[in-house]
């Protein structure tokens, strides 16, 4: 289960780093993402509307809700 972790903690890395370089909606955050490595798109895409709430695009000056 440690390796599963990682492996989510590491795309919920690749994604906060997509948002602070400039990505500014969810297919950016992804195409950043898959660049890392082997990506779980249903993972990141239940983070990122749990961060932003529904919706397209989002500011990348909004604080997400935690």
């Amino acid at each position: 289960m440690g390796r599963m972790s990682d492996w989510m903690i590491g795309m919920e890395e690749d994604m906060a780093e997509a948002i602070e370089t400039g990505a500014n909606s969810p297919s950016l955050v992804m195409t950043f993402c898959r660049g890392r490595g082997i990506i779980d798109e249903k993972f990141i895409q239940r983070r990122l509307l749990e961060m932003f709430g529904p919706g397209g695009d989002f500011d990348v000056e909004q604080e997400p809700e935690l």
